[in-house]
């Protein structure tokens, strides 16, 4: 990038604004863009404001194809210090949020603990034969209905609005 230029007009707004207020770009003719940072910003938001479903397209197939990497990352993260206090307020969040949920995972782990129920890695899955790893509370989270649970595995529960009873 020439030294001599130290100011720049922006293509959108036509303003005339230092060289630090362009996000740089090798290939042009003054290594930076031709809109300032707070076009660009504008603009970049109304693209994807526009192109939701794309762009949500495009995020999907990313984290499909790049599933390893992201559980390998995630993983990583949760270790940090950072990660954990993160986690630990989104739990916060979860638990002021939906105290009626937590009230009912409650009475359903002692209900195991009691023997009540069984352990739900001891059931099958009622919506597929794979192993069941959670209980579905399938009406609700009322104190009359805490024990009316259904062993789902993850996948069949992520998808218990398809779930008939």
């Amino acid at each position: 990038m020439p030294d001599s230029i130290i100011e720049k007009t922006c293509s959108k707004c036509k303003r005339t604004k230092a060289n630090s207020e362009f996000y740089p770009r090798k290939n042009s003719m003054h290594g930076t863009r031709s809109e300032c940072k707070d076009c660009w910003c504008k603009s970049a938001g109304e693209r994807q404001k526009k192109n939701r479903a794309g762009h949500n397209a495009a995020n999907h197939r990313y984290r499909q194809t790049h599933k390893e990497q992201m559980q390998a990352y995630q993983k990583r993260y949760n270790q940090t210090k950072r990660g954990k206090a993160n986690n630990c307020r989104n739990s916060r969040k979860q638990r002021e949020k939906y105290p009626e949920r937590i009230k009912a995972m409650n009475a359903v782990n002692h209900a195991v603990t009691r023997g009540d129920l069984p352990h739900v890695s001891l059931c099958r899955c009622v919506q597929c034969p794979r192993q069941a790893q959670e209980w579905h509370h399938y009406k609700g989270y009322a104190p009359e209905h805490w024990l009316d649970v259904l062993p789902l595995c993850i996948p069949c529960h992520r998808n218990d609005r398809n779930l008939s009873v």
